[in-house]
């Protein structure tokens, strides 16, 4: 389903009316399967959160044998393996994939070797642009490099499992699956073949890995998969030949696995052919989730807090056979599970204690074995065109952002850093599009906004002398300018009454300060007008914080945001709010640090403080080795999407 865009001239009518198809509630997902030969592999589908059921799905690639995905949490990008060199004889790949607008479509930024044979599992560090890699079929792992692009290059790094167990399928190491601890520091790898869990040594500023210790399990266990709980402080790991789930404490400090419980999966009395199928943890950490493939059911354990010991809360038919994966949807309500041999999906409403409902819902797909959500159906934004402020002279332009959906939602105004800054956050001889590339992010996550070019700045070059009026006279036509998805600001000209009348710099890189926060009371005005629009949220980033505070202060607003904001005038003015609030502020950040966010909290005492590991001030995450690096910290728009939707 297409992200709609919307191209309006605003004036004292506000917003020109457009339609604004689809659901709020609509998820897109992806299915890899065992697939392979040319056959379609990879399969899109939408998914209702309101309703649980599924649209129809679609090939979109024919690799050999997709059989794990991992969704990028920023940027509308699919990392996928294909899952081929098992024997050992060959190696396999890992693909980029760049989700296209609209339908789901898949476009290939590139792919490289997975660094062994048979890569089965992935691990994904966003914030040092690193992708590690299982490799099933040689017991090896690599570490692949990401660029801004989404592009892979490597393997920078690999390192190889060594051991071997009594089973036939254990005649040497087995990468079944890697996860990165919650420190960032240190890898963990369960290994089919060698019975052992390896732990090395992860470097994310060289990308290197380095063995540190290892878990030795029972001969013939077969470890599977191993997940972290949600506060980084246990670990559960699947063993698929013994069906047993162990809990363990984990001590980064030692880099060590304390084992706290062991459970079987099997039901009372089993006794055919074990295989233990996947382990995931719930989005709040209370509950574990298992799918036995020995006979076709799906568990659910109630986790106790702060000591991670597992209690069984029930066991369903997962609906199908061989339930190889199991996927939560992002507002943890649906469960979904990858019956491989009954080539279907199936689906189970998870309720507030965790305890599971099987639905009637199924899509058929051939040998699925993983599904992933990957945001809206609009993850991505196909067009989000420009819209004005008229003046009496000039007009205020920037870029109205709209997600797919006909659900009232807040907006969120994005106003940008210093005078000269632009909407998309590019300054004179710099090129950063960081507030574009947030846009596209919240957009994906069901959230519109507002960015624009203030007072001399960009195509509001003409703007000068009055500040913008929500009452103003004169309506104005607007034109197709293009895609907001083009690298650079060519968004083109709005018409209107006076557009580019005046002197060329009246306001913007020398703008009054008054005028600057009456332009941006003006847009908060209008939003309100819009019944799109449940709530105005502004968002200011840097000194344009200081803009929207004497704009909130002045029209009021559903909430505010002060983004890597400093400044004793900004603290003053944040002490004067009189509505929900937030600071938000990154670690990697030179110019706004700690006593910035010091000074607003004491301000205005009891406010949330969020502090984004690796984030600079230009919002992106500070990549060792990668100056240029422009990936928006994904932690910052899982903050502001929290935020904006808190009631």
């Amino acid at each position: 389903m297409a992200n709609k865009s919307l191209l309006v001239a605003l004036g004292a009518a506000g917003w020109l009316a457009a339609g604004v198809a689809g659901a709020a509630d609509c998820e897109r997902i992806y299915i890899g399967t065992h697939q392979q030969g040319g056959a379609p592999s990879l399969f899109t589908a939408t998914f209702n959160s309101r309703d649980g059921s599924f649209g129809a799905a679609s090939a979109v690639a024919s690799m050999d044998r997709p059989t794990w995905l991992v969704k990028d949490p920023a940027r509308p990008l699919l990392y996928v393996v294909s899952e081929v060199g098992n024997d050992g004889a060959t190696q396999g790949k890992v693909f980029s994939l760049r989700i296209v607008p609209g339908d789901g479509a898949l476009a290939e930024v590139g792919s490289v070797s997975s660094g062994g044979g048979g890569p089965t599992h992935l691990a994904l560090d966003a914030r040092a642009g690193t992708l590690l890699v299982a490799n099933y079929g040689t017991g090896q792992v690599a570490v692949l490099a990401l660029d801004a692009a989404g592009k892979l290059s490597g393997p920078v790094s690999v390192v190889q499992d060594q051991g071997s167990g009594p089973t036939a399928r254990q005649r040497g190491p087995h990468a079944h699956g890697v996860a990165i601890d919650p420190t960032d520091r240190y890898a963990l790898v369960a290994d089919l073949g060698a019975d052992r869990v390896f732990i090395y040594r992860y470097e994310a500023a060289t990308r290197q890995l380095a063995p540190s210790s290892e878990l030795r399990l029972p001969a013939g266990t077969g470890p599977r998969h191993l997940v972290f709980g949600a506060d980084g402080r246990f670990a559960y790991l699947l063993s698929e030949f013994t069906g047993e789930l162990r809990v363990y404490g984990w001590d980064a400090g030692s880099s060590s696995l304390r084992e706290v419980q062991t459970l079987s999966i099997l039901s009372a009395g089993f006794s055919g052919k074990i295989s233990a199928g996947e382990v995931i943890v719930s989005g709040d950490g209370g509950q574990v989730y298992v799918s036995n493939r020995s006979d076709n059911t799906v568990i659910a354990y109630q986790v106790q807090p702060g000591a991670g010991r597992l209690t069984e809360l029930q066991r369903l038919p997962a609906g199908g056979e061989v339930p190889s994966h199991l996927a939560l949807s992002p507002d943890g309500r649906w469960l979904l599970s990858s019956n491989e041999a009954s080539s279907a999906v199936t689906v189970f409403q998870v309720a507030g204690d965790g305890r599971l409902s099987a639905t009637a819902r199924k899509l058929d797909v051939a040998k699925p074995v993983n599904v992933v959500f990957a945001g809206a159906c609009s993850a991505a934004v196909a067009a989000a065109r420009e819209s004005a402020i008229q003046l009496e002279r000039g007009d205020i332009k920037g870029t109205l952002t709209l997600p797919d959906g006909a659900a009232a939602g807040p907006v969120a105004l994005l106003i940008a850093d210093a005078d000269a800054t632009d909407r998309d956050s590019n300054a004179p001889g710099t090129t950063s599009h960081s507030l574009r590339q947030l846009a596209r992010a919240l957009a994906a996550q069901g959230i519109a906004s507002v960015r624009y070019d203030k007072r001399g700045v960009g195509t509001s070059v003409g703007a000068n002398g009055r500040p913008a009026s929500a009452s103003g006279s004169g309506t104005g036509t607007g034109v197709d300018v293009g895609a907001d998805g083009a690298m650079g600001n060519g968004d083109g000209i709005v018409g209107g009454p006076g557009s580019g009348a005046g002197m060329a710099g009246g306001a913007g890189a020398g703008a009054d300060l008054a005028l600057q926060a009456a332009d941006a009371a003006a847009w908060i005005e209008l939003l309100k007008k819009d019944a799109r629009f449940n709530k105005v949220v502004v968002i200011g980033h840097g000194e344009g914080a200081l803009v929207g505070l004497l704009a909130a202060n002045q029209v009021g607003a559903g909430g505010f945001v002060a983004l890597a904001a400093s400044g004793e005038r900004t603290a003053a003015e944040f002490g004067k709010l009189k509505m929900h609030a937030r600071i938000i502020l990154g670690d990697a950040d030179q110019q706004a640090g700690p006593d910035a966010a010091r000074a607003l909290e004491q301000a205005r005492p009891g406010t949330p403080v969020a502090v984004i590991a690796g984030m600079n001030h230009a919002l992106y995450l500070a990549q060792p080795g990668a100056a240029d690096a422009q990936t928006v910290a994904p932690e910052l728009v899982t903050a502001l999407v929290s935020f904006l939707n808190k009631r």
